[in-house]
């Protein structure tokens, strides 16, 4: 089945509500270009003539703006919707099969290394760079973890000479790929650091249309699709048709959000190469279940649309 492009059933009413709330960070969350504690969210409800529900979340984002953010909540409640209706999870109402149980990543700020703190179970960890000690954080990661799978996330800041130094002097900590290394706006630059390393180098930033993914090919090695950032389900699976066909792998981002946010690209999981799905894990307290992730491992539960437990939860 296609993604969702329309509003319902036809001739259906939709009635769209929603409802505002607070999450927040057990600890705040420190990267090259600011420090978080948390993020404004709502969920989007859109509910049939029939009084049958879907729901999607959209949270705060100075970086990227709300407009896309908006957009991928209402798509997301729609998918939802369309799910329940049909009765079978979004991923089977786009002919995809269950992507689960897939390991994410845990994401390790910008932390003092010697605070360096790798949860149990996890095989997959992003870390944060972009200050003064990231040798000494990215070692220090390693040798906490000498089995993880390990991903760099400087958020663009280093310059192109920076990080071949770096990966030059960490090419013992055998980083598997690094996210974004340098400002967006410059692929030339992207395609100059691909070109003389091994490491995968991935665009998030410059990423996020597909005239983006015209611009960046034969420049990095894949591109970091987030749903609020391109938009929702449909234009993430445009996104990631038009990079395959491009030769370049996939990567699953997200924000800082609730299981209700992070769900919907839980569903799209097997078409990633890299899933960075924790935005949920690093909550004091997540106001949904349905998704896992606990122990390193995302588990879709089965049941019809997303597939998010909001009965047994109330929204702060």
């Amino acid at each position: 089945m296609e993604p969702l492009h329309d509003r319902g059933r036809a001739g259906a009413r939709m009635k769209v509500s929603w409802v505002s709330y607070r999450l927040r960070l057990r600890t705040p969350l420190r990267i090259s270009r600011s420090t978080m504690a948390g993020r404004d969210a709502m969920r989007v409800t859109v509910t049939d003539d029939d009084g049958m529900t879907g729901h999607g979340e959209v949270v705060s984002s100075v970086y990227l703006g709300m407009e896309a953010g908006v957009r991928a909540a209402y798509d997301a409640a729609l998918h939802d919707l369309r799910g329940k209706r049909a009765g079978v999870p979004v991923h089977r109402l786009l002919g995809l099969p269950d992507p689960t149980p897939v390991a994410t990543a845990y994401t390790i700020g910008l932390v003092d290394p010697a605070l360096v703190d790798v949860p149990p179970g996890f095989g997959v960890l992003k870390v944060k760079a972009g200050d003064e000690y990231d040798p000494e954080r990215i070692a220090a990661v390693r040798r906490a973890a000498p089995e993880a799978r390990l991903l760099i996330d400087p958020n663009g800041g280093w310059t192109p000479a920076r990080t071949l130094r770096l990966l030059d002097e960490l090419a013992w900590c055998r980083i598997e790929m690094v996210e974004q290394p340098i400002p967006p706006g410059t692929p030339a630059r992207l395609a100059w650091i691909s070109e003389r390393t091994d490491v995968p180098i991935v665009a998030d930033e410059d990423a996020a249309t597909e005239a983006d993914v015209d611009r960046l090919a034969g420049a990095v090695a894949g591109i970091n699709i987030k749903l609020a950032k391109c938009g929702g389900i449909a234009p993430a699976l445009r996104l990631a048709t038009k990079a395959r066909a491009a030769g370049m792998e996939i990567m699953l981002g997200c924000l800082v959000a609730s299981t209700l946010g992070i769900a919907p690209a839980v569903h799209l999981a097997g078409l990633a190469r890299w899933v960075d799905l924790d935005g949920h894990l690093l909550l004091a307290g997540d106001p949904y279940t349905g998704i896992g992730g606990h122990d390193g491992f995302l588990r879709l539960t089965g049941s019809p649309g997303l597939g998010v437990d909001l009965e047994k939860v109330s929204v702060p």
